[in-house]
């Protein structure tokens, strides 16, 4: 159960949401309940609520249902992280010149999406390590390019024959790549990495690209070592706000509209 309301783009609901490493938990941002809080959900039933009265860019949840939400202000950005009782554990600051847009829970690591305003060095800055609070000298020169994963990182680029490379690195394997094909009703579509499933895979959402209405959404998670690949099909439509998605250990979860009964939170599992 969440709320609806008017937004911007007309009526809609939540679009900010997370799901706990170990896929038990869901979290949502009820932006249009009173109060505002984070709803929790598991196996389908209510799980609780931690109140939070300004609206975060972007949420993470740990399996103890602890939550992280990020807030981008100027001159200092800041990351609450909240116990489920509600109570504020701490408070982690950010340069906010570098415009963090998104939180990232690999492992025991907690990361935001920097420099994503107009600078040449956007990518992931650590947060956490271990659970612990880092700090940089220089936080720009710390920023990472390739995206975080609970066992490394992962990068994806074009290769020469304008084809899609995916490379793997962590620890003190070499780094290993893989060119992906697409299916063909995502022939010409463009991917981002976009998470991780199963304990450490990298997971890319292509997407078909009409202008408006309905679009193909693929989440593919990739197993650059052994090949395999395992997808997650989802219908997304453009002309209706609000909604949003997350990924967990071993399937998608995606928020989406339905005037006729509210929300549906839909449960995408790879296969």
């Amino acid at each position: 159960q969440v709320s609806l309301g008017d937004g911007d783009f007309g009526k809609g609901g939540p679009d900010t949401m997370a799901v706990s490493p170990d896929g038990q938990t869901i979290a949502v941002y009820d932006v249009y309940s009173d109060p505002r809080r984070v709803n929790f959900y598991a196996n389908g039933e209510s799980a609780g609520a931690v109140n939070l009265k300004t609206p975060p860019m972007a949420i993470a949840l740990t399996d103890s249902r602890e939550v992280y939400a990020l807030y981008q202000t100027r001159p200092t950005s800041t990351v609450l992280h909240l116990a489920l009782s509600g109570e504020k554990l701490e408070t982690l600051s950010i340069d906010g010149s570098l415009d963090p847009a998104g939180l990232f829970w690999a492992g025991s690591d907690l990361y935001v999406l920097a420099g994503v305003g107009g600078t040449e060095d956007a990518g992931y800055l650590p947060v956490l390590e271990d659970g612990a609070p880092v700090t940089f000298a220089d936080p720009r020169a710390a920023i990472e390019q390739d995206y975080p994963l609970s066992s490394g990182h992962a990068a994806l680029e074009k290769d020469q024959a304008g084809g899609l490379l995916l490379t793997l690195s962590g620890g003190d394997a070499a780094p290993t790549a893989v060119h992906l094909t697409l299916p063909p009703e995502l022939a010409g579509a463009g991917g981002a990495l976009e998470g991780s499933a199963f304990k450490g895979l990298p997971v890319i959402l292509f997407f078909s690209s009409p202008e408006a209405g309905p679009a193909l959404g693929c989440f593919v998670a990739v197993d650059v070592n052994g090949g395999q690949t395992k997808a997650a099909t989802v219908r997304f439509d453009w002309r209706v706000p609000g909604g949003g998605f997350a990924i967990g250990p071993d399937a998608v979860y995606v928020m989406r509209p339905d005037f006729a009964t509210g929300m549906q939170l839909l449960r995408v599992p790879f296969k």
